[in-house]
């Protein structure tokens, strides 16, 4: 009769190690099936978005500077100039820049701060920063050279 539950229990202990395996083991599959479709998902849709993100940054760019060559025509004093130019490089700094463009954006930041220091020298080394950027970067030049003329 001792025999009966003894024998009852250790069933009972195998039984649950049992389970317990498969239970992890299955879980620990589909973590890792999770993991390569998240990954894969992640890797297409990274290539896409930066695609997008470009074509994106290019208008909006564009956008700021042709808003502020429309200001700059409408100026009439040295203050106004330089509150368009503030305003540009804020438009400028609320662009989201994808990875490709991240040393344009730096440079073209860079040059437009120097420009609104109306010294001599450091406005025209930020122009020359601009236009360093209108050779790396062709598709610049239609706007860009309008800016530079600007000045």
């Amino acid at each position: 009769m001792k025999k009966t539950p003894l024998i009852f229990f250790l069933i009972l202990a195998f039984l649950t190690v049992v389970l317990a395996l498969v239970i992890y083991y299955q879980n620990k599959t589909t973590d890792i099936y999770l993991t390569t479709v998240d990954n894969n998902d992640h890797d297409n849709l990274s290539q896409v978005n930066q695609e997008e993100l470009k074509t994106n940054y290019q208008t909006k760019l564009e956008a700021a500077f042709d808003k502020f060559l429309d200001q700059k025509k409408l100026q009439e004093t040295a203050n106004e100039s330089n509150q368009a130019l503030q305003q540009l490089e804020q438009d400028v700094l609320n662009l989201i820049v994808p990875a490709v463009y991240k040393d344009l954006h730096l440079d073209l930041v860079i040059a437009i701060n120097k420009i609104q220091s109306q010294d001599p020298i450091e406005v025209q080394n930020g122009l020359e920063l601009i236009n360093q950027q209108i050779e790396k970067y062709p598709w610049l030049s239609p706007w860009l050279t309008l800016f530079i003329v600007n000045f």
